[in-house]
């Protein structure tokens, strides 16, 4: 999502990494979620890559070795 100038300084980043939530119905733009300040916005200026997921491969991997764990002892 782009930060307007107004909201960051010369070394700031343009854009932050948000997570969709939906369409708004009081405004046109998108409902987005920010992880790292903990706030919903709203925003016309989004770009979508739908080729990258939210979670890192390293927490996707620990998540399936802890089913693969759970469900090698359930079966014992």
């Amino acid at each position: 999502m782009h930060v307007p100038d107004e909201k960051r300084s010369k070394l700031d980043p343009k854009a932050e990494k948000c997570i969709f939530i939906g369409y708004s119905l009081e405004q046109k733009g998108y409902r987005c979620f920010n992880p790292s300040t903990r706030k919903l916005q709203v925003s016309r200026d989004v770009v979508f890559d739908e080729m990258v997921g939210w979670y890192s491969p390293l927490k996707v991997a620990e998540y399936r070795e802890a089913r693969n764990g759970d469900v090698s002892s359930n079966v014992e």
